[in-house]
């Protein structure tokens, strides 16, 4: 109770509304982010930039109590953003798209259920560092179809693979992109998974806004693909 609370007061703080789920969610990821006042805005407009699918797997996640409900904690998240934020190569949007991916991973490697254990403790330095110096955000957005995940009991860390982190430094993608289809199969799946939540409900209208940014950012290898 005493830690939802400082969230909650920390979002009203920044201007943020807490009334439901969501903006709970929100609020403690401008924690986590180290949002500034000045910063909010770009934060609200990141998230809701995102897919209704995305943002869903996020505030899952960040909501977890760890007890009932699996949560994965990640150390050095609080790094990961800042780099994220300062790098014009990746962004909030793109941070936040590759954070889904990787929990998408952890979930479907099994590792909280290898473990035993509701609350898992993921190491995501490798990634920050990443996020840091990374020059190419198709490469970015790639991240997650060449991690290795290391368990150690509720542990987890995540290491980048060599190869990809040399097209970091090349700037460049090589003639390799068929080990990307992970990722764009989940790609797709959430595509699927937005459409479906708009069958559902009657009347409904598709987000044009947000169908055309995940586009935009999860796609960009297209257009790369057509100036090379």
């Amino acid at each position: 109770a005493v830690y939802w609370g400082y969230i909650l007061s920390r979002g009203r703080k920044l201007g943020l509304p807490t009334e439901e789920p969501d903006h709970i969610a929100l609020c403690r990821l401008a924690c986590l982010c180290r949002t500034s006042p000045a910063e909010t805005k770009a934060l609200q407009q990141a998230w809701h930039g995102l897919s209704v699918s995305v943002r869903q797997t996020l505030m899952d996640n960040l909501l977890a109590d760890g007890m009932q409900e699996i949560a994965f904690v990640f150390t050095f998240l609080p790094m990961y953003m800042a780099n994220a934020k300062a790098n014009n190569s990746v962004g909030l949007q793109r941070a936040f798209l590759v954070l889904v991916d990787l929990l998408e991973v952890l979930r479907a490697e099994g590792c909280a259920e290898e473990a035993g254990s509701y609350s898992m403790l993921v190491d995501l330095q490798e990634v920050a560092a990443f996020a840091k110096d990374v020059r190419s955000p198709r490469v970015f957005l790639a991240t997650s179809a060449h991690v290795k995940l290391v368990q150690h009991g509720s542990e987890v860390q995540i290491l980048i693979a060599s190869k990809h982190k040399d097209r970091m430094k090349l700037g460049t993608w090589a003639d390799d992109q068929e080990f990307d289809m992970p990722g764009v199969f989940r790609k797709l799946e959430r595509k699927v998974d937005l459409l479906e939540s708009f069958v559902t409900m009657p009347g409904a209208l598709l987000p044009r806004h947000n169908s055309r940014q995940e586009h935009q950012f999860e796609y960009e290898e297209d257009d790369d693909d057509d100036n090379d």
